[in-house]
């Protein structure tokens, strides 16, 4: 029991010691959504640091998870029928996406669009691996694949079918 109350301590601390000191909590935060650009200015990073926006509305919607592949191409995750209302009208539609966007003109900036794959109830996870796409929807983990170059997935294969519970918490 001392052990433990030990490392509870230590991690409290820890915990504490790693809050910056410039920190300010907002009593009263504006709860509109802001601009991809008002959301910009809102980033702290470190001083050799800098970030750059790359996609936004409306190329993308609802964005909970994203995966780089070697290319380049950015995989991102859209839980579009995700709390809709107080209710969670609507969760379990077949409304979500994976999006492939893609640089073009090597600007640093996304301009080309494909709908990867579609009619996902609350995808939570993608990772691009071995030519392909994992894709975390629970309760399955899906393999998918692009085999034409056309941006849209030709295959889906189960990999898993214990990736999560359906109702889980997201």
């Amino acid at each position: 029991m001392i052990r433990f109350l030990h490392l509870l301590f230590l991690a409290a601390g820890s915990a504490a010691l790693a809050v910056p000191t410039d920190w300010t909590i907002e009593k009263n935060p504006n709860l509109q959504p802001l601009s991809p650009g008002a959301s910009m200015e809102r980033f702290k990073v470190a001083p050799s640091f800098r970030i750059e926006l790359v996609a936004s509305e409306p190329m993308i919607r609802e964005p909970v998870a994203l995966s780089w592949d070697g290319n380049g191409r950015l995989f991102v995750a859209e839980m579009c029928g995700y709390m809709q209302d107080i209710n969670g009208t609507g969760a379990k539609e077949p409304v979500g996406r994976i999006s492939l966007l893609e640089d073009t003109d090597w600007d640093g900036k996304m301009d080309k669009k494909s709908l990867y794959l579609e009619r996902l109830v609350e995808p939570r996870a993608v990772l691009a691996i071995d030519g392909g796409l994992l894709v975390g929807e629970p309760p399955d983990l899906w393999y998918c694949r692009d085999s034409d170059g056309d941006g849209k997935a030709d295959t889906k294969e189960r990999v898993a079918d214990q990736f999560s519970r359906r109702d889980s918490n997201v």
